[in-house]
């Protein structure tokens, strides 16, 4: 019997990259699209808590908002923001601002609705708005939010638009990428994928052992892309 779990999706993606740079040509569209793919796994990684609760079903306005309490502090709230500087698609969640105590909490959902919302995973763009915020990341003492510029922000939704849609639902075309640029997209998707898996502080994993190799994969993988 074969198993696979979200880290080992990671390490499998890992694995292509490295298979592909041992090549006589490599392929940096296809570095770029693997490195997307374990960076967007890794965001699903730290944000899915036990039970996938912040990362599963259709999202629709009204889940773009969220009020939380921690500790003793007042009630805070954060909403979808505008469109990160520069970007077309990217957007962030605003700072978390003081709001009154909700009238009521959500009704706990039944069986049936969440049987049904294990069907959707988080899109991309709100994945990545949601480790960058601290309702969604703050979960223990030792966690952290990922830092985002909005030039590496612009940088994201290239790789996502540009390369891992145009590889994943390519229309037969001449098709062309700077060779450069694509080396830039990789290094910063496996840059902030290691932050995630090592430094966010929410990753919990049984088996260090994968995630040592991980670790060693992407430092190894960062290097052969520098050269």
């Amino acid at each position: 019997m074969e198993t696979i779990d979200n880290i080992k999706l990671i390490d499998n993606g890992l694995r292509h990259i490295e298979f592909e740079m041992l090549s006589d040509g490599p392929s940096l569209f296809r570095v770029l699209r693997e490195s997307h793919s374990v960076f967007y796994r890794s965001m699903i990684e730290v944000l899915r808590g036990s039970d996938n609760f912040f990362i599963t079903g259709r999202n629709n306005d009204k889940d773009k908002k969220l009020s939380f309490k921690s500790g003793n502090d007042s009630w805070k709230e954060v909403k979808k923001g505008a469109f990160v500087n520069g970007c077309e698609r990217a957007w962030k969640f605003t700072e978390p601002e003081e709001c009154a105590e909700p009238n009521s909490l959500d009704e706990p959902i039944t069986d049936e609705e969440w049987i049904k919302n294990q069907k959707w995973l988080v899109a991309f763009y709100e994945a990545l708005a949601m480790v960058q915020s601290q309702p969604f990341m703050l979960r223990f003492t030792c966690s952290n939010i990922l830092t985002v510029s909005d030039d590496e922000m612009k940088t994201l939704e290239w790789a996502h638009e540009k390369i891992r849609n145009e590889y994943e639902h390519f229309v037969p075309k001449l098709y062309s990428s700077d060779q450069i640029e694509l080396k830039t997209g990789a290094l910063l998707l496996l840059d902030k994928s290691e932050y995630l898996l090592f430094e966010s502080g929410n990753v919990v994993c049984p088996d260090s052992g994968i995630l040592n190799k991980i670790r060693v994969k992407i430092c190894c993988l960062r290097f052969k892309l520098m050269v």
